[in-house]
């Protein structure tokens, strides 16, 4: 799933790397040009997990929102789709940011890969590889709405 097509937006980005255990958080510099990984929020319930998010959306001053969007190798929505669609809707309702669906295959696999290239292994990778995800998400999310070519 690509970028929506309500794409004028000033300020900073954050994305999320949705998941059952933890939430993966990345956010954009204030050009929302490059991503960086910032945290992993544990989740608990899921009212904490939300405030624990729009409290680092507003120490981040963050103007939108990009959740990425489990989708089968086929691009279907994948089995976990409907917990991430009820989950951007709490976010919507709560926070009155603007949220972007992004698809996040394989960006999982993709941060464990780049860890292990920089020898990031076990449980050091275990750690970091949510908010990496997170990043990879959102800098694939930037460089399509700019037509860019930064990766992280």
């Amino acid at each position: 799933m690509g970028v929506e097509p309500a794409l004028a937006t000033s300020g900073r980005i954050m994305a999320i790397d949705f998941g059952s255990k933890r939430l993966g958080i990345a956010v954009s510099d204030s050009s929302a040009t490059l991503a960086q990984p910032v945290t992993v929020i544990q989740r608990t319930q899921e009212s904490e997990d939300l405030e624990q998010l729009f409290r680092l959306a507003a120490d981040y001053d963050v103007q939108r929102i990009v959740v990425g969007y489990p989708r089968t190798l086929r691009g279907e929505a994948g089995p976990q789709a409907a917990v991430v669609e009820k989950f951007i809707r709490k976010i919507k309702q709560r926070s009155g940011l603007p949220v972007d669906r992004y698809d996040e295959r394989l960006t999982s696999k993709e941060a464990r890969t780049w860890l292990a290239q920089m020898g990031v292994r076990g449980r050091k990778a275990d750690a970091l590889v949510d908010k990496m995800a997170a990043a990879l998400i959102l800098q694939s999310y930037l460089d399509r709405r700019t037509g860019g070519s930064v990766s992280c």
